[in-house]
């Protein structure tokens, strides 16, 4: 017999799927459960709703995201490494086949998701605002810098997944991170 968890994975698993397949406005609840091999009703015990369902799945996502970038960077105390070593995990978890990645971005800035999104931002932001303080990197504001890193990032990695690039993930890494380098060690346009 199923254990909770087991069903819980199960159907953020076939949310997944689904949604990608379907799209999130003509996907169904009867497609998720058919998908995950349970009754209707089983999901409904999980989720109240098709949007707590895609809520939940992309909050796991953002998890994900946050638990990888958090360790991968822990003691890490150069904030010029750290921030290449950020660069570095964001773009990798971009590429990943996650299906949900078009969904996640179109929901990352309603609700928890917002928080979550924030949270992750904010982890550029601190080792930008480092830099800055140990005179690494020119003054500037690391919120806003923060958000351009994040996109070129989120949008390459796309790219990347999709075939659009024709090159290797570490050229395209390399390239985007001497663009952000450049921009922010030198004296800056006044």
């Amino acid at each position: 017999m199923d254990q909770p968890e087991g069903k819980f994975e199960r159907i953020l698993e076939a949310a997944a799927e689904v949604f990608a397949e379907k799209g999130f406005h003509q996907a169904t609840i009867d497609q998720i459960a058919q998908t995950a091999g349970i009754g209707k009703g089983t999901v409904y015990l999980y989720f109240k709703s098709k949007e707590r369902l895609l809520q939940a799945l992309l909050l796991e996502g953002f998890g994900r995201i946050m638990k990888h970038a958090s360790r991968a960077t822990a003691a890490i105390l150069d904030p010029k490494r750290r921030l290449l070593k950020l660069m570095e995990q964001h773009l990798h978890f971009m590429q990943q086949p996650i299906p949900l990645f078009k969904l996640a971005v179109a929901e990352a800035f309603r609700g928890e998701l917002q928080s979550q999104a924030r949270k992750y931002q904010e982890l550029y932001a601190r080792t930008l605002a480092d830099g800055v303080a140990a005179g690494l990197f020119r003054p500037h504001d690391p919120e806003v810098v923060s958000g351009a890193i994040m996109g070129a990032l989120s949008l390459a990695g796309m790219l990347l997944a999709k075939g659009h690039l024709n090159r290797p993930s570490e050229a395209v890494l390399a390239e985007i991170s001497q663009l952000v380098l450049a921009g922010i060690e030198g004296s800056g346009v006044s």
